[in-house]
């Protein structure tokens, strides 16, 4: 798919409004998420007016900046861009090379920066801002996953600022920030975390430019025992000749393919050390290696990743994927069996919902504290805690909220 066409009619004309056209010469800027800077992806922006009058320009670098990159528009006017993603591995800029793209954007003549909204891929859509040339700026991240009683050691680094200095904080939920005396933090509980840097110009100056970043501090077990269940039927695609196996990786561990262990009622599990790997990343595969799924994605999971305890799946038939229907397998998180080998049913939940939602605030409120843990829909843990309230910001998409031993569907408009 190339150019994404609006469908509303009113929100095209409000749209147009407020567009103006891109003259050759003039810099646009983009910011990508960490899904389009993944793979060593190049960039570029695609600009046209209709389907025959429209020009490629490539995407570089811009001063000073790790992640900020221009084009200039070429030569015509111009009445919409669209930035694309592309294969490093090519050099000419077509859609043949492209990755994922933008929808359709329009310049308003002002704002210059586009920036890719977080944990999008094909069709992203973004914001617009003003991007000043030498402006102060900072790039600053920390690991998505941390370990309660291992010190982390804090960087940062700064863009058009003389001799900076960089002050650290920490808040956990809600609460207020904590000033750090230097760089390195030891969490002590789990739970999720913001951690801050300012960046001043000199000890004593005003802060220039600051920058958060969201961590999870999770209690590292022994070891982490993935558990899931292949139906006996209805996978398409599979083979019985072909096996269960494991691909685990992470944390410096190279994908490393492991036979899973064959349990009562089409259960699998793979068990291993987190003093080899923490956080886990794992694909259940039908085959031992890559040659042996011969290219075929429907023998394979989608990748589960930053898994930092045991869990227990149900597979599924993905979706339709260009044009190929029953795609990577999906990974639905489901209660474990037990020793008996049979699951242990998710009590429902009979009139009150387990939480409430504001907009896309979640909000759990109880009488007395539970274990609260949010999957995404692939099986993926992003907050676990023991608590009694629970308020966390949603992204738009699907979720499962389990607290205690009941489980409810989330979906974040």
């Amino acid at each position: 798919m190339k150019k994404i066409t609006l469908l509303a009619v009113s929100l095209l004309m409000a749209i147009t409004a407020m567009a103006a056209d891109i003259t050759g010469g003039t810099k646009l800027y983009l910011k990508p998420n960490s899904n389009w800077m993944d793979a060593g992806a190049r960039f570029a922006a695609y600009f046209f007016v209709d389907d025959q009058t429209y020009a490629w320009a490539g995407c570089t670098l811009a001063a000073n900046e790790t992640n900020i990159y221009e084009v200039t528009a070429p030569e015509g006017t111009w009445a919409n861009v669209i930035f694309c993603r592309m294969n490093p591995s090519t050099t000419e800029n077509n859609w043949g090379n492209k990755w994922d793209q933008s929808v359709n954007q329009t310049y308003d003549g002002f704002n210059n920066l586009f920036t890719v909204n977080d944990g999008q891929w094909n069709n992203a859509s973004g914001t617009w801002s003003q991007y000043v040339i030498g402006q102060p700026s900072v790039e600053f991240g920390v690991s998505t996953i941390l370990v309660v009683n291992e010190a982390v050691t804090l960087s940062a680094t700064a863009a058009n600022v003389a001799d900076p200095v960089y002050v650290y904080s920490v808040k956990q939920g809600a609460g207020e920030y904590t000033v750090l005396s230097g760089n390195t933090w030891t969490p002590v509980a789990a739970g999720e975390y913001t951690i801050k840097v300012e960046v001043k110009n000199g000890a004593a100056a005003e802060v220039l430019v600051s920058k958060e970043a969201t961590t999870t501090v999770v209690v590292k077990p022994e070891e982490i025992t993935i558990k899931v269940q292949v139906p006996a039927e209805g996978l398409s695609s599979w083979t019985a000749e072909g096996g269960v196996y494991f691909y685990a990786w992470g944390n410096g561990m190279e994908g490393t393919f492991t036979p899973a262990t064959a349990e009562e009622d089409n259960w699998y599990s793979y068990t291993i050390s987190t003093e080899t790997v923490f956080p886990l990343n794992f694909i259940v595969l039908n085959g031992s290696s890559w040659d042996a799924l011969a290219n075929d994605a429907r023998r394979q999971t989608v990748n589960m990743e930053n898994i930092v305890e045991s869990a227990c799946y149900v597979m599924a038939n993905g979706g339709e994927t260009e044009g190929q229907n029953n795609w990577n397998k999906v990974l639905n998180p489901t209660d474990c069996p037990s020793e008996s080998g049979e699951a242990t049913a998710i009590e429902e939940t009979s009139n009150a919902p387990l939480f409430t939602v504001n907009g896309r605030t979640l909000n759990v409120a109880m009488d007395n504290e539970a274990e609260i843990s949010i999957y995404t829909i692939s099986g993926q843990m992003i907050e676990h805690t023991v608590a009694s309230n629970l308020t966390r910001e949603m992204q738009q998409g699907v979720y499962v909220v389990r607290i205690g031993n009941q489980s409810q569907k989330l979906v974040i408009f």
